[in-house]
């Protein structure tokens, strides 16, 4: 793995725990972006990832004492979820899918996972 991401001070000072967003075409697609807007207008920190290996540096880069709040798709999720549902940082996880009965399955085994899925359809 490289080196962790510093996190800036202003990435540290929000009323809320900041929302990571791990997805593909989180920054591609316009329905991720109108998504973005409405999430924007009522948290105050929203960071997006395309890249599994960034978006785990990042969060490995929090300190142990902060939290966040994490959506990923459910096919990014299969992959990173084994890996940093340990982390303290992480207080919940939430999956965005297509399939929520598919990602139900793998994600039972994660108690930080929702059961609140966040389907498109």
């Amino acid at each position: 793995m490289g080196a962790s991401l510093q996190t800036s001070s202003q990435d540290k000072l929000f009323a809320y725990p900041p929302l990571l967003w791990l997805d593909k075409l989180v920054n591609r697609s316009q329905d991720n972006l109108d998504s973005q807007k409405l999430i924007r207008s009522s948290i105050d920190h929203l960071k997006t990832f395309d890249d599994v290996t960034k978006c785990e540096d990042y969060i490995r880069s929090i300190p142990l004492n902060e939290r966040v709040l994490f959506i990923v798709s459910g096919r990014l999720g299969r992959e990173i979820i084994p890996r940093i549902h340990h982390c303290r940082q992480i207080s919940s996880i939430y999956i965005y899918c297509l399939d929520k009965s598919a990602n139900e399955q793998w994600a039972k085994s994660y108690k930080k996972v929702t059961r609140r899925f966040l389907c498109s359809y």
